[in-house]
């Protein structure tokens, strides 16, 4: 029992490190999330406004034609409906940005500042490898998260060796020194030293089955460490292809977006 709590104290202080890592990727990724969804947010408030603006002069418009008789009630109402429509994003669009801004703050604990935005030219760049597979045997090798689960299971390995340790018999080197010092009144000076040096041989006979019961209990307690990493490694590898999904349809996408851009300024 004695080398199954070595075994036992040294994963769970890898098992602390891998957590500590996976709670750094975490923050990592909150800090970058919340970053851009200020950005982002910053964006669908000057949407807002342009689009707002646009319906303005949009307003104007309809109404010059409709003082000339070339245009009708229903394209003045049609378009002061799309206005009214615009005036409430714009007035909520300051709200979510709000929101963000104290999200990304309360994640980094200090005011934002001035953020930095995307340049004009950004693109998401080309991920390699795209298969699939090679990201999930990546994961499956590096994630923090799987290799603190995979750890537990060694320390629940170890609590079942430590338990059924109980069963053997147990040797221990002893050793003993004593000095006693004492004065009587009819004896002066009485001075004792003891040494011993011993090996000592413990034999479990019967302990009224503590030792099986606590060897079961380990046992389930392993077999539960098994199953949340199949579970965890189940969630990553959905998380993995959700990303990856999103990575590669991300690249055709943001061309899209960009072409629409250029055509619509056209």
């Amino acid at each position: 029992d004695a080398y199954a709590r070595y075994r036992q104290g040294i994963a769970q202080t890898e098992e602390s490190a891998a957590r500590f890592e996976s709670g750094k990727d975490d923050v990592a990724v909150r800090s970058v999330s919340a970053y851009l969804d200020v950005l982002f947010a910053r964006d669908q408030l000057n949407l807002a406004t342009a689009q707002r603006n646009a319906f303005l002069e949009q307003m104007k418009v309809n109404n010059r034609l409709f003082e000339k008789g070339e245009g009708t009630k229903t394209d003045m109402l049609e378009t002061q409906a799309r206005l009214d429509l615009a005036e409430a994003q714009v007035l909520e669009a300051p709200d979510g940005l709000t929101a963000a801004r104290n999200t990304l703050e309360g994640v980094i604990g200090m005011p934002a500042g001035e953020l930095d935005t995307l340049s004009d030219k950004f693109r998401v760049d080309q991920v390699n490898p795209l298969s699939f597979e090679e990201w999930s045997r990546t994961a499956l090798a590096n994630n923090p998260d799987l290799k603190a689960a995979r750890l537990a299971v060694e320390v629940a390995q170890q609590e079942v060796n430590k338990a059924r340790a109980g069963h053997a018999p147990r040797l221990d080197f002893v050793a003993s020194y004593s000095k006693n010092d004492s004065e009587t009144l009819t004896q002066l000076n009485q001075d004792t030293v003891n040494r011993a040096v011993g090996i000592q041989l413990n034999v479990p006979i019967y302990s009224g089955g503590q030792v099986s019961a606590v060897a079961r209990k380990a046992v389930a307690a392993r077999e539960r460490a098994k199953a949340d990493l199949d579970r965890r490694t189940s969630l990553v590898l959905v998380e993995l292809r959700k990303a990856h999904s999103i990575v590669l349809s991300s690249l055709p996408k943001v061309d899209a977006l960009v072409k629409a851009v250029n055509s619509s300024k056209l």
